[in-house]
């Protein structure tokens, strides 16, 4: 059986799209994994640093979190949690802006392709 241009074309295109799809995948995978590490990260030093303050009274206790030593703990949590979220926000940005300049890209080529060949 012969294939014609067009199928052939098809069958490359349809490829390439599985291909991003099976990589889009992964990359959201590898972000899911990264933002699970980090959560359980944050419930850890929380559970960490609440340990150190026992108060007899339950009401008093959340007021008085922050007034024992321990306080540090919370602000470096609470800096080192911005932080990956401002970094990982930027990474998030900047991937959707060169994907989407490369769908541009390609869209122009393919389009000037398609135009030189009628």
């Amino acid at each position: 059986m012969r294939y014609t241009q067009e199928s052939l074309l098809a069958e490359i295109m349809d490829r390439g799209r599985r291909i991003r799809r099976t990589q889009e995948r992964m990359k959201t995978a590898v972000l899911s994994a990264a933002t699970l590490f980090v959560a359980a990260l944050l419930a850890g030093s929380y559970v960490r640093f609440t340990e150190s303050v026992v108060s007899e009274n339950p009401q008093t206790r959340y007021g008085a979190l922050l007034l024992p030593g321990a306080a540090g703990g919370f602000v470096l949590a609470a800096v080192i949690a911005f932080a990956a979220g401002v970094t990982v926000t930027l990474l998030c940005v900047r991937r959707r802006k060169k994907d989407a300049e490369a769908f541009r890209d390609r869209d122009a080529k393919e389009g000037s392709g398609h135009e030189t060949e009628s």
